[in-house]
């Protein structure tokens, strides 16, 4: 596929999103695959009692938009890269933390248990008003 892209003569840069579970980071691509910048952001980790771990949902969006905004900013002032120039964009995620449309509040993270009833609720193996 990206072969596909850059044979087709269309510019050659692709963005990397990665929104880890400690930070977000973004990361240019030219179409040799050698990354040409890269932006990370650290965002908090809410530790409301001991074993539990959330994270702020609004804070991440933000710090996505940030990595994206300064790699692109960044992309265009040392190497004269353009938007128009990103050909291709992929995002991956933690995995393991998800925002139930249900308002449950914080990110609900996996690793460390504690959201295991809230999950199986918005699965819908609990009575959501249980829950």
């Amino acid at each position: 596929m990206i072969g596909k892209i850059f044979k087709r003569g269309f510019s050659k840069y692709i963005l990397a999103i990665d929104e880890g579970t400690t930070s977000c980071r973004a990361v240019l691509f030219n179409s040799e695959c050698r990354p040409v910048e890269m932006v990370q952001k650290v965002h908090s980790q809410i530790t409301p009692k001991p074993g539990w771990v959330e994270n702020d949902p609004v804070e991440i969006m933000h710090n996505v938009n940030y990595c994206v905004n300064q790699v692109v900013a960044a992309a265009q002032h040392k190497h004269g890269v353009q938007p128009k120039d990103i050909v291709a964009a992929g995002v991956t995620n933690q995995r393991e933390t998800t925002i139930p449309w249900v308002r449950l509040g914080l990110f609900l993270e996996q690793k460390d248990g504690t959201a295991a009833a809230q999950c199986n609720c918005v699965a819908g193996l609990q009575n959501l008003r249980t829950c």
